[in-house]
């Protein structure tokens, strides 16, 4: 990830949104209101992917291309923020008063639910890049704070911690589609900052590639032009740990009583109430929500 230009990575997943927005099913999954903010952005709206968005034939080429490469991605990005928008509106319900996204790209969850929760503070943290496009095209609010900075330096939630903040009210920090573009030292320091941010009352919620059996942490069945694309990018995959050592790891990071979601849960929450048993889903990539250990 390079801080001075936006993540090529969060520019791909928002443009499978937009793609989603265009077809029957995939629409299905799509939050409220999403497909609208990110078409209101023009880096990712425009140029020759405006072309995809207007001619049904291009699309349908971009839908074979993610057949080929990497079956079911799209559904995953949606049944995946699906699945953290819910755990979100879950710990605002138990009396949370403060969501920290860790590079947002160009999510658009606290640039919605900020209007809904007037009385919760939202702040997004991400490289500058990402969020002076943000800002341009979405505006700003009350209670929504825009922090910049770069990731991959050392300790991105530094200054909220350095600020006293930790701890003073019970939030919310969601650490989507981030662990595996860091090393697992990176991780590591994230997430103990993470878990002292959240307070003791507090949620982690944290998206990791769910390392298989030879050590893989790609997506299951991804075709290599994947993995080369992410290393021509300067975003290749880095971290991944398997299911049954991701609780010791967290207890090691201060959290722990993690509850863990996969594909099949994916499945049976999002895609079977909608009628879409039947759509590919990319496997691979689990959201676990966590909670501080330390007092």
């Amino acid at each position: 990830m390079r801080a001075n230009t936006p993540s090529h990575t969060a520019r791909l997943v928002a443009r499978c949104l937009l793609l989603a927005f265009k077809d029957e099913r995939l629409s299905r999954l799509l939050a409220p209101q999403a497909a609208e903010m990110l078409e209101g952005i023009p880096e990712v709206s425009s140029g020759c992917f405006g072309a995809c968005l207007k001619w049904p034939w291009l699309r349908r080429v971009m839908f074979g291309i993610e057949r080929l490469t990497l079956p079911g991605v799209i559904a995953h990005y949606l049944v995946r923020k699906l699945g953290v928008e819910a755990e979100v509106r879950s710990a605002i319900a138990a009396g949370a008063g403060r969501v920290v996204v860790i590079g947002a790209g160009f999510d658009t969850l606290a640039w919605r639910l900020h209007r809904e929760f007037t009385d919760v503070q939202w702040i997004e943290v991400d490289q500058p890049a990402t969020q002076a496009i943000k800002v341009r095209s979405l505006g700003q609010a009350r209670n929504l704070t825009i922090m910049p900075h770069d990731l991959t330096g050392p300790r991105p939630l530094s200054q909220m911690l350095d600020e006293a903040a930790a701890g003073s009210v019970p939030s919310v920090i969601i650490v989507e589609g981030v662990t595996m573009y860091l090393t697992k030292e990176k991780v590591a320091e994230l997430l103990k900052d993470c878990a002292l941010l959240a307070g003791p009352l507090g949620w982690v919620i944290l998206t990791f590639m769910d390392m298989d059996d030879l050590g893989s942490i790609d997506f299951r069945g991804q075709n290599r032009a994947v993995r080369l694309w992410l290393k021509l990018r300067a975003e290749p995959f880095l971290w991944g740990i398997p299911r049954h050592d991701l609780m010791p790891f967290l207890r090691d990071c201060g959290l722990g009583d993690e509850r863990v979601i996969d594909h099949s849960d994916f499945r049976r929450t999002f895609l079977t109430p909608r009628g879409l048993e039947g759509l590919a889903l990319a496997r691979g990539e689990c959201l676990c929500t966590c909670f501080p250990t330390h007092s």
